[in-house]
C-alpha cells in the first residue's frame, strides 16, 4: 500500500470508529449481534469463527504441529474481482474514546481468494480483540467502483471463547499430518513384534486418525526380506498387514477404508547378505489419505 494510502486511511480512522468512518462503507457487528464460536476444538486443529453481517466470516485456526502457528481467514462472500492492498489496524471501539488506531500489517488481497494473515500478525489480531479493540482491514472495493471500505472484527463477547481457544491450543498433538503421512514401522528381530520406537509411531498415527475425520483412506504396505521360502514371507507379510489393519479397528477407526497388501520379499531396500541388512527388509509402510485403486 503506498503512502497516499495509508495517509486517506489514517485520516479516516481519526475521525470516526469500527461503526462509522466519514462515511465510509462499513462491514462489523454491532453489540446485539457480535458473537463468537469456537467451531472445531479437537487436539489435531482449533478454530474460532466470528460472523461479519452482511459480508462473510473471519476464521483464526491453529493445527496440530511441531512449530506454534496461527492462520487467520477472511471468507468473504464476495471474492475480490482484482488485487488490492489491505490496511490491517487495531482500532478501539467507541466506548474507548482517546484511544489511537494502531498499525497491524500490510495485508495483499488477491483476486478471487479469501484474504489470509498469518503468524505473528494474527496473533496481534487476537491481542487486539482481547485489549477490546477491532482489527479492520481497509482496501478499495471493486464492487463499490474502487471506494474505501472498512471490514472490522468485533471483540464483544469474545474473550470467553478466546480462552476456550487458547486452551485448544495448548492440548494439540505435537506433530503434524506430515510428520506421519508417510510412515516406516520396523519388527524386533526374528520375531513380528513392532520395535518400543515402531510401536510409538503406530500410537501417534492412531491418535491423530481418532480426530481427523477428512482422512479416510489408509494403506498398510508389508514386506519381508528374502531369507526363507518365498510363499511362508508372502504369507507373512500378508498377516502383518492385517494386524495393523486389525490395531486400527480396535481402537476405534472403524470408519476407515484400510487396504492392506502383502508384498513378501518384493522391493527389498537393503542388502540380504547378513541379519542387520535383512532385518531392514522387515517392515510396514503405512500411507494416509492416499485412494484405493
Amino acid at each position: 500500500m503506498n503512502n497516499c494510502q495509508h495517509f486517506i486511511i489514517a485520516l479516516l480512522v481519526a475521525f470516526g470508529s469500527t461503526s462509522a468512518s466519514a462515511g465510509m462503507k462499513n462491514y462489523a457487528a454491532n453489540y446485539e449481534f457480535s458473537q463468537w464460536e469456537n467451531s472445531r476444538s479437537t487436539p489435531v486443529q482449533c478454530s474460532l469463527k466470528h460472523d461479519i453481517p452482511r459480508y462473510g466470516q473471519a476464521i483464526f485456526t491453529s493445527r496440530a504441529s511441531k512449530l506454534i502457528n496461527l492462520d487467520f481467514e477472511l471468507d468473504m462472500k464476495r471474492l475480490p474481482a482484482q488485487a488490492e492492498m489491505a490496511s490491517l489496524r487495531s482500532v478501539p471501539p467507541n466506548w474507548k474514546p482517546g484511544s489511537a488506531a494502531k498499525d497491524l500489517a500490510d495485508v495483499k488481497l488477491y483476486r478471487q481468494f479469501s484474504g489470509y494473515v498469518s503468524e505473528q500478525p494474527a496473533w496481534r489480531m487476537l491481542d487486539s480483540l482481547d485489549s477490546g479493540d477491532y482489527p479492520t482491514f481497509y482496501f478499495r472495493d471493486w464492487y463499490r467502483g474502487g471506494e474505501f471500505i472498512s471490514v472490522g472484527l468485533s471483540s464483544v463477547n469474545f474473550q470467553n471463547k478466546y480462552q476456550e481457544f487458547l486452551e485448544c491450543v495448548s492440548n494439540l498433538l505435537p506433530y503434524s499430518l506430515d510428520d506421519i503421512a508417510y510412515s516406516v514401522l520396523d519388527f524386533n528381530a526374528a520375531s513380528d513384534e513392532l520395535t518400543q520406537r515402531s510401536q510409538q509411531r503406530l500410537a501417534m498415527i492412531t491418535e491423530f486418525l481418532q480426530y481427523s475425520p477428512d482422512i479416510n483412506v489408509v494403506v498398510v504396505d508389508s514386506y519381508t526380506g528374502s531369507y526363507g521360502d518365498e510363499l511362508q514371507n508372502l504369507e507373512r507379510s500378508s498377516l502383518r498387514a492385517e494386524n495393523i489393519k486389525q490395531y486400527f479397528l480396535d481402537n476405534g477407526l472403524k470408519n476407515l477404508q484400510i487396504q492392506t497388501n502383502g508384498y513378501g520379499e518384493k522391493s527389498q531396500i537393503a542388502s540380504n547378505s547378513n541379519i542387520i541388512d535383512r532385518q531392514k527388509n522387515q517392515r510396514v509402510v503405512i500411507s494416509l489419505g492416499q485412494p484405493i485403486l
